[in-house]
């Protein structure tokens, strides 16, 4: 697919590499959409692209890949001990160390790696949920995951839904969010975070709106639960 402009293949685990590429194409600013999930204590490149955008000579500027939730200051559970860890944390952290907290655990190692640069203007956006993951395909996308289906199944009309249900969650479309990124780089000056909110609504209020788009009354089943010792969750019909 023609998309206009061109693509250069880049050795993300090898910080040399990123450094001349960069500096080749004399890349002002970086905006990183590496995935941040993954699978062991193996851990996504986004360290290394931080690493390399720093000791470029021509790179003023980086937008880590955060797309999501605040995750500064964020309290997580871990599967090996059911304790509560406090990731306020000044050295790199591995999951072997606090469990299975695969994208969380990846950014707070990355908002370490931030600030520890010397040259470069950073920042992250705080967007929420990706509220594509419910709209596709009647709202179009082109994130690769989809659909990815958790709490609300849209196909089978059914939920499964964390707590009371009644706390409120943001959501926001991709399409919006690349507005607000694209704005940001006419910017004199970057705050260190930014955030975006599409909607806010709690996740009752998502099951109804759901309900009523689709013309059809009530999501069964839906599971409401509160706390999960065994770290098990309701399986949807998507997930089969």
């Amino acid at each position: 697919m023609e998309i206009g402009v061109p693509i250069i293949p880049v050795d993300f685990s090898n910080v040399d590499a990123i450094v001349k590429v960069l500096e080749e194409h004399h890349i002002d600013t970086v905006v990183s959409a590496i995935a941040m999930h993954t699978m062991g204590d193996d851990a996504p490149n986004e360290l290394e692209l931080i690493r390399a955008a720093d000791r470029s000579r021509v790179t003023k500027r980086i937008i880590s890949s955060e797309w999501g939730t605040d995750v500064r200051e964020q309290y997580v559970t871990s599967p090996k001990n059911n304790l509560q860890i406090h990731l306020h944390v000044t050295d790199t952290l591995s999951l072997s160390q606090i469990g299975l907290i695969s994208s969380t655990l990846h950014k707070v190692n990355a908002k370490k790696e931030l600030e520890k640069t010397t040259t470069l203007e950073y920042t992250r956006f705080h967007n929420g949920y990706f509220s594509d993951y419910w709209a596709f395909p009647k709202v179009p996308s082109y994130l690769s995951r989809q659909p990815l289906v958790y709490w609300i199944d849209m196909k089978n009309n059914a939920a499964a839904i964390p707590g009371t249900g009644d706390v409120p969650a943001v959501f926001t479309h991709t399409t919006d969010l690349a507005k607000f990124v694209a704005a940001s780089l006419d910017l004199p000056k970057w705050e260190t975070d930014y955030f975006v909110c599409g909607d806010r609504l709690t996740w009752n209020e998502f099951v109804r709106l759901a309900e009523e788009a689709k013309g059809m009354l009530p999501f069964l089943p839906t599971y409401l639960f509160t706390y999960l010792p065994t770290y098990l969750t309701t399986l949807l019909a998507s997930r089969y």
